[in-house]
């Protein structure tokens, strides 16, 4: 009677023990804190150490594109200078000039009479910048259409007065 009570007892603390081990080794992991994206510098210097150390790191880094062209079409023409200049041409899409224009906000639409906004003052700063005669505004307006016209005809470009979706790039510098 004694041994069956004796072996009952060390089967439930056995079974009590594997419980609380199962509840500590087998708990989620801590959860992971992101570290926030931001630049950092790190100093790294030449010492002499008693002993060695062995530090493992991975660095990466995203890439990010300078722009992205929403004109379709083959590519059918890529100047021999490979280098962007104000107002020149690119590269050609399907013999359609993609220029280039100083700005830091993405082309994201068709540009002509009566838009407004940041990429409309873009392309009017580049003309001014190229030497032609308008007030950037951020709004098109009849003078921008005749300073595009003359840009283009200037250029070799269609004339068109207006700039289709695709049609330039803005670059920041």
């Amino acid at each position: 009677m004694v041994r069956k009570f004796l072996t009952a007892v060390l089967v439930v603390a056995v079974a009590g023990l594997a419980f609380v081990a199962g509840r500590v080794t087998l708990r989620p992991p801590d959860p992971v804190t992101p570290v926030p994206e931001q630049s950092m510098t790190v100093k790294v210097g030449m010492q002499t150490v008693e002993r060695t150390l062995t530090l493992t790191t991975t660095v990466q880094r995203q890439t990010r594109p300078v722009a992205v062209n929403a004109l379709a079409g083959i590519v059918t023409d890529v100047p021999a200078q490979g280098k962007a200049e104000l107002g020149k041409a690119l590269y050609r899409v399907g013999g359609r000039p993609v220029v280039a224009l100083q700005g830091s906000v993405p082309f994201h639409r068709a540009l002509g009479p009566d838009a407004k906004g940041t990429d409309v003052r873009q392309v009017q700063q580049s003309l001014v910048a190229l030497e032609f005669e308008l007030e950037a505004t951020g709004h098109w307006t009849n003078a921008t259409t005749r300073a595009v016209r003359a840009w283009q005809k200037r250029s070799g470009y269609p004339v068109t007065g207006q700039l289709e979706l695709g049609e330039a790039i803005a670059f920041p510098a």
